[in-house]
């Protein structure tokens, strides 16, 4: 992953089949409704 040689990020989380936590832009853009094999969010 490009994120984990980058100095300034120290961790990170992978949300794969699933969308990731609730935020205004996730409700916003329904990311929330995204579920299936091809859908990640980082």
């Amino acid at each position: 992953m490009y994120l984990a040689g980058v100095p300034e990020a120290t961790a990170s989380q992978l949300y794969a089949g699933t969308s990731g936590p609730y935020s205004f832009n996730s409700l916003v853009r329904h990311y929330f409704l995204r579920r299936g094999p091809n859908v990640a969010d980082i």
